[in-house]
């Protein structure tokens, strides 16, 4: 921080004593002195400069990411049919839940996530997971999330699942 303190000073100064200071004049030990105080402070905190030097890398998941949102497009009405859902209001986020025969978790979920669209939080919507659209989806394990926007592999608990509702509303 300190550096930083002196840094802003070195950089005022001149403006503040234009006549006296120029950084193009100044003698070597004073440039010396100057770079050696950026360079403790680029140090201290590379990420002032770091956009400039080291512009952000895509992703290596960002073709896989894209693919995987361009498939919850091309399915979305058939996962989310407006004329379907299991109970809940016409208003968004829309959720299905990935049910499976014999499957006591899956129950539980279902009892949970249509009183959170009796509520009016969810549109809630069931989805098979032998339907060929789990399938498309890569879904093999239920209960599984499928949002408009993301899939969630497996069960998680209540809480995680508001996160990511409320990820979907904004």
């Amino acid at each position: 921080m300190a550096n930083k303190l002196i840094i802003v000073a070195l950089l005022a100064a001149p403006m503040a004593q234009a006549a006296e200071t120029d950084f193009r004049s100044l003698t070597p030990p004073q440039r010396a002195n100057l770079g050696q105080e950026i360079r403790q402070v680029l140090a201290a905190d590379p990420a002032l400069v770091l956009s400039v030097i080291q512009p952000p890398t895509p992703s290596p998941y960002a073709d896989a990411v894209n693919a995987d949102r361009q498939m919850l497009r091309d399915l979305a009405p058939r996962i989310f049919a407006d004329d379907t859902p299991l109970s809940g209001t016409n208003l968004p986020p829309a959720l299905a839940l990935v049910t499976a025969p014999n499957c006591p978790d899956c129950d539980a979920m279902q009892e949970l996530l249509t009183g959170w669209a009796d509520q009016g939080r969810v549109r809630l919507y069931t989805l098979p997971l032998q339907s060929l659209e789990a399938q498309a989806l890569g879904l093999d394990t239920a209960p599984s999330y499928v949002f408009e926007t993301m899939i969630v592999r497996g069960d998680v608990p209540p809480i995680v699942l508001e996160k990511y509702l409320a990820k979907q509303t904004r």
